[in-house]
């Protein structure tokens, strides 16, 4: 079991994830709104935003300073910056790993929408 967290963290601090969602989100688009212009950037601008966001809340989240005294022994302060780092890092390479995604997803053909496709049509 510790390999698959080991290959999880590895895919995401190298933005392999995010490149993955931002794929299959560029493909839903590319399919329900067969638009590659301002449907792909809106997109990109939102998935940019949320990871960002997300990115922020959770490096906000580290304590870089004990709770109480009786933490102070505990407490490694010197660590707290490396894993806020950390943190940025991997939320902002899923970000541009989501971007790329959504480039590419939305650049294939998508197939015709089921409203597009009349009864006579098929037979």
């Amino acid at each position: 079991m510790d390999w698959l967290w080991l290959a999880a963290a590895s895919a995401a601090l190298v933005g392999a994830l995010g490149f993955a969602a931002g794929w299959l989100i560029g493909a839903g688009i590319a399919r329900w709104a067969r638009a590659t212009g301002p449907a792909v950037r809106i997109t990109g601008v939102a998935a940019v935003l949320v990871l960002a966001g997300l990115g922020i809340q959770q490096a906000t989240s580290v304590r870089t300073v004990p709770g109480s005294t009786a933490d102070a022994r505990a407490h490694d302060s010197s660590l707290a910056a490396m894993w806020q780092g950390v943190i940025l890092w991997t939320c902002g390479v899923n970000a541009v790993g989501a971007v790329v995604g959504v480039r590419r997803g939305a650049r294939r053909p998508g197939l015709p929408a089921a409203e597009d496709v009349h009864a006579d049509e098929r037979t």
